[in-house]
């Protein structure tokens, strides 16, 4: 069962030229947990950070972007915003997919310089500027989890503390109260063995 993937945790930029057209590259991380199958949350965070480049942007020619989500990246969206096709947006994708990454958005800006670049040159000048932002970020490695809240006796917490510590990937929050009260969670594939713990 996978319960591992791998992704971003904050905002990233990268810049190119290439026969005076400029191309700004941007990533972002996307939150939204990859096994959602509601789409939709993801999808309208990606649109907020695309929307926002977009007006900072306003006078860029093209606003190029690709996002992918879902625990086998099996969420993408594209789009090359007027170049021409298989150019941009395809290229932003694949440079994403080339680095095993899901829940994320690249966003690239691209100034005209005066001089046409030709099919070829621009498709790599676009996977270009997406590969040069992704080879700047720190990958995270994350876990899909359960969430559990448990209530102990001060006793059965000292019993079963270090076995409930080979299970846990995060914990949430720890209360120290009458009873000994945490919310943990436990990766996708350790939690039929720890409900039966």
């Amino acid at each position: 069962m996978k319960d591992e993937y791998f992704t971003i945790d904050k905002e990233y930029t990268f810049k190119l030229k290439e026969k005076n057209s400029q191309f700004i590259a941007y990533a972002f991380p996307i939150s939204s947990p990859p096994q959602d199958s509601d789409e939709v949350a993801g999808k309208q965070e990606a649109e907020e950070h695309f929307s926002k480049l977009r007006k900072k942007f306003y006078d860029a020619t093209h606003v190029c972007y690709a996002y992918v989500a879902g625990l086998h990246m099996e969420i993408f969206h594209y789009s090359d915003a007027g170049e021409p096709h298989g150019t941009a947006g395809i290229k932003i994708l694949n440079a994403i997919r080339s680095k095993n990454l899901t829940n994320i958005l690249v966003v690239v800006v691209r100034y005209f310089g005066g001089t046409k670049l030709g099919i070829g040159p621009l498709a790599k000048a676009y996977y270009e500027s997406a590969k040069g932002v992704l080879n700047l970020v720190e990958i995270k490695q994350k876990f899909i989890t359960n969430k559990y809240n448990l209530t102990l006796s001060y006793d059965e917490y000292e019993k079963v503390k270090s076995s409930l510590n080979h299970f846990i990937t995060e914990t949430f929050s720890t209360d120290y109260t009458e009873n000994v009260i945490i919310s943990v969670g436990v990766k996708l594939s350790h939690a039929k063995e720890f409900e039966e713990f």
